[in-house]
């Protein structure tokens, strides 16, 4: 069962890494940040009030460095970030 999750788990992460988050500034470890913080939303998908703040504690940034780093990523605020792999997850499942 756990190889079984944890294919579906790295299909999921491929999808959102790939899908609707416009990058702009593209530099060599924001890729890598990006994919930390989209498996860390996925990891805490079951978790309702899962936020922001609990994100920046999972990366070990600040809630402020968390939302300029993914603003500058991907144009979208923490909350956003986070609703949108929210929805994905419901839209691919």
């Amino acid at each position: 069962m756990t190889g079984l999750f944890g294919r579906i788990k790295h299909n999921l992460v491929v999808r959102l890494y790939k899908a609707p988050f416009p990058m702009e500034n593209k530099r060599s470890a924001d890729p890598a940040f990006l994919k930390k913080a989209v498996m860390v939303v996925i990891d805490h998908l079951e978790q309702e009030h899962f936020s922001g703040n609990e994100l920046a504690k999972e990366l070990c940034l600040s809630r402020e460095q968390t939302h300029r780093k993914i603003k500058q990523l991907t144009s979208l605020s923490t909350g956003k970030f986070i609703r949108n792999i929210r929805l994905l997850k419901a839209f691919v499942y």
